[in-house]
């Protein structure tokens, strides 16, 4: 989907829905248009998705399936998405803020992320690190 790159995702419990930034999946991947939502920004904005799209998540050797809301590159996001609160609760993720961590299960198996603040995502990513990092497969079609 994402040409087997890595993505940054930021966590929001408050969001209600998970959001994936359009442009940043294959030209070629299919979504459900009928599945359009709209949805109030922190600033109060009302946006349109256009729609979603069933795609999975490698982590540690395992595909977690998850369906995504798409939304525009001009929709203010810091880095690639949001993990709202359909995936923590589909995934019964836990935030762990002592730790700085994001906890989650699927298929039996515990996997952790560390979460790092927006300051070093945006340093880390000027130096090539890859911290915190959610991976989308590559899709062949």
């Amino acid at each position: 989907m994402s040409q087997g790159r890595k993505l940054h995702f930021s966590v929001d419990s408050a969001a209600e829905i998970t959001l994936v930034k359009g442009y940043k999946l294959l030209g070629t991947a299919e979504f459900e248009p009928k599945d359009r939502v709209r949805v109030k920004s922190v600033e109060e904005c009302v946006i349109e998705t256009y729609g979603s799209i069933e795609t999975w998540i490698q982590e540690g050797g395992i595909d977690i399936p998850f369906r995504f809301q798409l939304v525009s590159k001009q929709v203010d996001l810091k880095g690639d998405g949001i993990l709202g609160r359909d995936f923590l609760k589909s995934l019964q993720a836990r935030i762990c803020y002592k730790e700085r961590s994001l906890t989650f299960r699927h298929a039996g198996c515990l996997m952790r992320k560390k979460l790092i603040s927006l300051p070093e995502l945006e340093r880390e990513a000027q130096q090539g690190v890859a911290v915190g990092k959610l991976t989308f497969p590559a899709r062949t079609e």
